[in-house]
């Protein structure tokens, strides 16, 4: 399936998340359906991939400030997908949140290098945190 951008570029320059922009990588498109609703009406601009391969061009291509990543994936484990985009020189350094229900030291024995690790179902509260985190100026 293609990616593509979910609703509208809601952002704007007083909202909390400006024109920052996320990428949500999920194989269950209500799911990311959900997330990215929520996150528009936080003010961020919300990109949904719904395969590893799809979220790894998404977000080389938009540029994204952050990536919430699944790791159960149709094609390829969320680990794969970080350690890709952890190798490439445009998304290097992105900000990781793995957000799933695989338990966490599974994750960590594939990849490590993630921001901010999330277990399904999400608080809104955590979620916000994590990408407080992920904006936050240097």
């Amino acid at each position: 399936m293609t990616p593509y951008v979910h609703g509208s570029k809601r952002g704007s320059e007083g909202s909390k998340g400006g024109s920052k922009s996320i990428v949500v990588v999920d194989d269950s498109e209500d799911l990311a359906a959900s997330l990215a609703i929520l996150l528009e009406l936080e003010g961020y601009i919300v990109r949904i991939a719904l395969t590893g391969a799809a979220g790894m061009e998404l977000v080389v291509s938009s540029s994204a400030h952050a990536v919430l990543l699944d790791y159960e994936l149709p094609d390829m484990t969320g680990a794969d997908v970080a350690m890709a985009l952890r190798g490439h020189p445009r998304t290097r350094k992105v900000h990781i949140i793995m957000c799933t229900g695989t338990a966490e030291v599974t994750v960590r024995e594939r990849f490590s290098d993630y921001h901010a690790f999330l277990a399904k179902p999400v608080a809104h509260a955590d979620l916000m945190r994590s990408l407080d985190l992920a904006f936050a100026p240097p």
